[in-house]
């Protein structure tokens, strides 16, 4: 009991650091808080159950953004199969070309 309880506390020092970036990946790709949540803990979990397999050729960010992009597509596949329907990503919205132009975040072309 005492190994798995330092293999806990080992695997959670690991990948704290990347606790926040592994949600705001899983944000983006899902779309919503609640999804994100739930993608981002499978994503953790499926880390701890393979952290045997990490040979340590890529960086520990790496290879969790990997299993959190997995753990997303896989959810995302999920809801179409339950669904029937195709289930994407929340699209991002594109500003107007007269609300970017406003505000100044649309590229001006430099009169020559």
């Amino acid at each position: 009991m005492g190994e798995t309880r330092h293999s806990a506390e080992a695997f959670e020092r690991l990948v704290a650091p990347y606790e926040k970036q592994i949600y705001y990946l899983c944000l983006r790709i899902m779309g919503n808080t609640f999804d994100a949540q739930d993608c981002a803990q499978d994503a953790m979990l499926r880390a701890f159950r393979s952290i045997g397999t990490f040979r340590g050729d890529a960086k520990v960010s790496t290879w969790l953004y990997t299993i959190a992009h997995r753990a997303c597509m896989d959810a995302l596949r999920n809801c179409r199969r339950r669904a029937g329907m195709p289930r994407t990503p929340a699209p991002r919205p594109m500003p107007s070309w007269k609300q970017a132009s406003a505000n100044g975040s649309w590229p001006r072309r430099s009169s020559a």
